[in-house]
């Protein structure tokens, strides 16, 4: 789908989280109106038979007053509140379910939505020359046509169903009075349902027309996105900032793991990489620290300021440096070399080492 002014790329979350605050949604009228139309049919349907029994309830309210009795403030207050209650009652089988249908649809096609922004006055608002090309839009035109059409459609049916019912209707006057007005209830139900199915149908299409209107106006151009990706982007100072925070909290979390560290193995003056082994808790060792140059540097004097032994091993070193991430263990494929080392340790009576180890055997 391609939009309007070399729009072709589709619309981003942002946009459209922007364009729903702003009030633009995918929303057809006709499908509310529909809605609408079929609720109220089945509240008529389901109402009618219940208005007999309540006009005769009516109709004894109103006999128990007697014409020649004198009419006082009380009198009409009680008139009137009976009438309002009667005409609610019977009201309500209609009106409940059209304001229902008329919310349920809305909700349906938007999702819940609530917003200000469309409320808020614009100058724009104002301009007579925006408000020609709205008048003259496509949008004006499509309902336009949608309204005649349905014109048409109601005009039709009624045509329709009427000439082919000319002679039953005119033997209505011999017919009985309750049978005639339930046989032309019957009719305009009959009519409104044919009209509520077709009307579907343009809502459908209807439908389906808003949502493809809605998409194209939601298309950006390449350049548009470009532009909302910078926009999302922190400034490059601060993102420097951050990057150069990270790197000191991730150098003092290094730094704090050495002295509890095992061994410390070198290259022997550009790789340090940290060692940590725990036979009890841990199934192979740890590298918790590592470092090029200066950092190296930095890590071997901490290392013998705490007694942590420093070893050379430059091929151990660069490969552990290239392959092992700072908190991983290490691979099986090193276990042999490091083994090595530990027995090392062990053998020139490392106190570090020999607690540990002996601790592990003992486990």
């Amino acid at each position: 789908m391609e939009g309007k002014d070399g729009k072709t790329e589709k619309p981003t979350p942002r946009r459209r989280s922007k364009a729903r605050k702003e009030g633009q949604l995918a929303k057809s009228q006709e499908v509310n109106t529909v809605v609408v139309m079929v609720l109220a049919l089945i509240g008529i349907g389901w109402g009618v038979p219940h208005m007999g029994g309540k006009l005769s309830g009516l109709l004894e309210f109103l006999l128990q007053y007697h014409v020649g009795e004198t009419w006082s403030v009380e009198l009409i207050r009680e008139l009137f509140i009976g009438i309002c209650f009667f005409i609610g009652a019977l009201m309500a089988p209609i009106m409940i379910p059209i304001m229902i249908g008329a919310l349920v649809s809305n909700v349906l096609q938007t999702k819940p939505y609530f917003s200000m922004d469309p409320l808020k006055w614009k100058l724009s608002g104002l301009s007579p020359i925006k408000g020609l090309q709205q008048l003259f839009s496509m949008q004006s035109l499509v309902t336009f046509a949608t309204s005649m059409m349905k014109v048409a459609l109601v005009t039709g049916v009624i045509y329709i169903m009427m000439k082919s019912r000319v002679q039953r209707l005119v033997s209505l006057q011999y017919m009985d009075l309750g049978a005639a007005v339930i046989y032309i209830f019957r009719t305009i139900l009959y009519m409104a349902w044919v009209v509520t199915v077709l009307s579907i149908i343009i809502a459908v299409i209807d439908w389906i027309y808003q949502n493809r209107k809605h998409e194209k106006s939601l298309m950006m151009t390449k350049e548009d996105v470009k532009e909302e990706r910078k926009s999302q982007e922190p400034n490059p100072l601060m993102k420097r900032a951050q990057m150069r925070k990270m790197r000191e909290l991730t150098m003092l979390r290094m730094m704090a793991a050495i002295p509890d560290s095992t061994v410390v193995v070198t290259n022997p003056t550009h790789v340090a990489v940290v060692l940590h082994y725990d036979p009890e808790a841990m199934k192979a060792p740890k590298v918790v620290a590592k470092g090029l140059r200066l950092v190296a540097e930095r890590i071997k004097r901490i290392a013998r300021e705490n007694n942590v032994p420093v070893l050379e091993k430059p091929a151990l070193a660069r490969s552990l440096y290239k392959e092992v991430k700072i908190g991983r263990e290490v691979p099986a494929q090193f276990y042999g070399t490091i083994a090595e080392v530990l027995a090392y340790l062990y053998k020139i009576g490392n106190d570090r080492i020999r607690s540990k180890l002996t601790a592990g055997r003992a486990a």
